[in-house]
């Protein structure tokens, strides 16, 4: 039986996957340093390791309900690299890394909260139940990260 790797977190209430290659580490709450003339779901920037990453509040970009009532100041960041961009993303709970069968990965999409449906490429019933995985490479070019 063939598998795919999935690492999973919840995102407003909403179970998401990526693949695990682009998770490169969870932080703490962050504080931010605000930019001044960027769009509101880019919440700033923070220094990590020897570059500085910008903070996506993906929620809000996505228009995903109860995104205006989550801080993200007190979420974990789950820092992503996408080919050469690194970026930070408040998320409210990982799941791991799950091994999911191919056969049960779905191309029909159920999972629906604002925009999400239009970036997620099928989804799993996984250990926290239905997760849609995220095309976070469209996310960050459309969000111009």
């Amino acid at each position: 039986m063939n598998t795919e790797q999935w690492f999973t977190f919840q995102l407003a209430n909403t179970w998401l996957a990526i693949e695990p290659s682009m998770v490169v580490t969870i932080l703490d709450p962050q504080h931010y340093v605000h930019l001044p003339l960027t769009p509101d779901h880019i919440l700033g920037i923070i220094p990590h390791g020897q570059s500085i990453i910008p903070i996506l509040h993906l929620s809000l970009f996505l228009r995903m309900i109860n995104s205006g009532q989550i801080d993200p100041q007190t979420h974990r960041v789950l820092i992503v690299k996408v080919k050469d961009m690194d970026v930070g993303i408040p998320i409210q709970v990982t799941g791991g890394v799950e091994l999911v069968p191919v056969e049960k990965v779905s191309k029909n999409i159920l999972t629906k909260n604002g925009r999400l449906q239009d970036f997620l490429m099928g989804e799993f019933e996984g250990e926290q139940g239905l997760s849609g995985i995220l095309d976070i490479g469209l996310v960050l070019e459309r969000a111009r990260v």
